[in-house]
């Protein structure tokens, strides 16, 4: 019985023997090209991604600025602290420092006891009449820590209206404002929790990794 044996397929050839040779290495080379093609064309594509991230990024960073006013207000003064975001992103504030020469200070009575009007907290536990009047401007505080601020908008940290009772007082807190003895100090983040730290010196904010938490922070 005779069995057929298949041949192994041989390329085709031209009969052409450089035509044989060139052929091969030009598809090769046309590999080697789709090849290089592709990997810059993923590289371009990463790029545009990178450029796009970024893009995004610069749409949302805040930029905080604190500041202190003497503004009139239906006639009659008040002294504010205020922090307002004039950055395009949304702001959350997640660490605010007060400090008086510097040591920090958790609240409004410390900040005023520490910098202008010694004794004050104690006079507050007592309701002294000393109290009263020092507070007799009627201050209107709002918490900072763990608030988000829209773009453009602005949080008075307080108010502080100036009565002749509380003149004095007030003069000088504002004055230790202007020279640095009170400093604020806000770190805050962006949506992308990239964070900053800002003061009230009028320096630029400096980058952080992430904020820390104050061991004494301020809360109102």
């Amino acid at each position: 019985m005779d069995v057929d044996v298949e041949k192994p397929h041989l390329p085709h050839r031209l009969g052409h023997r450089h035509l044989d040779l060139v052929l091969p290495i030009a598809a090769l080379f046309i590999s080697f090209v789709s090849i290089g093609i592709a990997w810059h064309h993923g590289r371009v594509m990463q790029e545009l991604v990178h450029e796009n991230e970024r893009l995004v990024e610069a749409n949302s960073l805040p930029y905080l600025e604190i500041s202190t006013s003497n503004v009139a207000v239906d006639g009659q003064p008040e002294l504010r602290l205020t922090v307002q975001n004039e950055g395009v992103g949304p702001a959350r504030l997640a660490d605010v420092l007060m400090t008086v020469n510097g040591k920090p200070v958790p609240d409004f009575n410390t900040l005023v006891d520490r910098c202008c009007e010694h004794g004050l907290v104690k006079g507050a536990a007592k309701g002294s009449k000393q109290f009263r009047g020092i507070r007799s401007g009627d201050v209107i505080m709002s918490t900072l820590r763990d608030r988000m601020i829209r773009p453009g908008e602005s949080v008075d940290a307080f108010k502080w209206r100036v009565t002749p009772a509380n003149q004095e007082v007030v003069d000088r807190l504002q004055d230790d404002f202007a020279t640095n003895v009170v400093n604020t100090s806000i770190c805050y983040c962006s949506v992308f929790n990239d964070c900053w730290t800002r003061t009230d010196d009028d320096r630029r904010p400096v980058a952080v990794a992430q904020c820390p938490m104050s061991s004494v922070p301020y809360r109102q």
